[in-house]
């Protein structure tokens, strides 16, 4: 034979049975004129949600806006000011900005919010960092973007007055302009001081010394000016020049047939 489920009314009747007794237990009366064991049940059930419901909130906003401890954090912010601080070994120092922070730092985290009271108890250095740095470091740039450009033009002599311009971006040669091919090069002049430009590459040459002009055929060859921003931004090779040759110009100490070498004899 199948149980029969309990019924809404049996239930209800069952809990006003239990609170007949706790009434009868507490007031010694079973007629139940008045009940406060209902409004102290009430109130205790109040409570309940209520303590829930401000924890709960604690919790969102413990999770939504943390504390953080001052800690070992390289670089923390305050909450209140929003000043950036770096750690420099155990003295936190006001930065500039949060590139300088990182740069100084060496980690590309972001600062940790920290109460300013708690920033108050640590130990202060000196304001660091680059002024006029950008708030943030930007990504790497990639292609055509890295590609930059440093230009000279000249004025013809005597004045021969260089102006410099710097092109960011790829350029595209026209009007017959080029890249000068590897097996060419240019003489140019700087300070007095000569440059042979190849390959990509520059070195100094003395143009006094007859054994360098000859060898690279640079008689008669008039140098162009450059300026030292150009010039620096060619990789720069050791100079050419002859070379040395030890003890050049002594007696050479191998004979033949008693006769030192270099001798002529009759």
């Amino acid at each position: 034979m199948a149980r029969q489920p309990t019924t809404r009314l049996q239930v209800s009747g069952y809990r006003f049975l239990v609170r007949r007794m706790e009434h009868a237990l507490v007031r010694r009366d079973v007629r139940m004129i008045h009940d406060p064991m209902r409004s102290q049940s009430s109130s205790l059930m109040v409570g309940i949600v209520l303590a829930t419901v401000v924890v709960a909130g604690c919790a969102i906003l413990a999770f939504f806006r943390p504390n953080m401890p001052l800690g070992d954090q390289p670089i923390v912010m305050g909450k209140d000011t929003g000043a950036v601080y770096v750690r420099i070994q155990d003295t936190l120092h006001p930065a500039l900005n949060l590139a300088s922070a990182r740069l100084i730092s060496g980690n590309n985290e972001n600062p940790k919010p920290v109460k300013d009271s708690e920033l108050a108890k640590a130990r202060r250095g000196p304001l660091v960092g680059i002024p006029g740095a950008p708030a943030s470091i930007p990504g790497a740039l990639t292609g055509d973007d890295t590609i930059w450009t440093v230009c000279d033009v000249a004025t013809p002599p005597p004045s021969s007055t260089v102006t410099t311009t710097v092109i960011a971006g790829k350029v595209t040669l026209e009007n017959g302009n080029q890249e000068m091919p590897k097996d060419r090069y240019a003489l140019v002049t700087v300070n007095s001081q000569m440059y042979l430009l190849y390959d990509g590459k520059r070195a100094a040459v003395d143009l006094t010394n007859p054994a360098v002009t000859r060898a690279l055929r640079l008689e008669g060859v008039t140098p162009r000016p450059i300026s030292m921003n150009v010039l620096n931004a060619i990789p720069e090779v050791p100079a050419i020049a002859p070379p040395p040759i030890p003890d050049a110009g002594a007696a050479s100490p191998i004979t033949t047939a008693g006769f030192a070498s270099g001798r002529s004899s009759r």
